[in-house]
């Protein structure tokens, strides 16, 4: 039997089998990066919708926000004692999931120049951020009432935004006007 090795030119056919090979890893390539867009589309998009929208598990249904002077942090006497009305601000929601979730921080951006604030829970004998306490609200609660009050003076008609966190990612934005009680 004879062998013969060949050095230089490629044939024909060696070329094509390389192009066939480069052609199906493109068309392989193509399909996993089509299933992996599928996947996001299907499953991530959704459930951060859900969040952003605030559907699923907290809703909104009021909040007041009352004029008054700033509270600060104490770990001796409690929110709303100043010597003048502090201001204090109630938020009115709802729990329609079957878990626990807290409150992980409450902002507010008032006034003209803005300010930012966060607001207070009373706690035993003290006042501290919402971030320190993380109020829960119970499974299944559909009437549950926040009370707390912003470290920032607001004078009646002030503007406000406020930005209520919460432990399952969800996330309200809204503006509401202080007003005398």
């Amino acid at each position: 039997m004879i062998c013969r090795l060949r050095f230089g030119k490629k044939s024909w056919r060696d070329g094509r089998a390389v192009s066939s090979n480069l052609a199906t890893a493109l068309i392989l390539s193509l399909f996993v990066g089509l299933v992996v867009i599928g996947l996001t589309f299907a499953y991530v998009l959704p459930s951060m919708q859900g969040q952003a929208q605030g559907s699923s598990g907290i809703t909104l249904s009021d909040i007041v926000l009352y004029s008054g002077t700033a509270s600060f942090v104490s770990y001796n006497q409690t929110c709303g004692n100043g010597q003048n009305r502090d201001a204090e601000l109630q938020i009115y929601l709802a729990n329609n999931s079957n878990k626990t979730v807290d409150i992980t921080n409450i902002s507010l951006y008032a006034g003209s120049p803005i300010q930012n604030g966060t607001a207070l829970i009373p706690i035993s004998n003290g006042c501290v951020p919402v971030s320190q306490t993380a109020p829960p609200i119970p499974a299944d609660q559909n009437d549950f009432e926040v009370d707390s009050y912003p470290n920032i003076q607001l004078p009646i008609t002030t503007e406000c935004k406020i930005v209520v966190q919460f432990s399952n990612g969800q996330i309200f934005n809204e503006t509401v006007l202080a007003q005398s009680e």
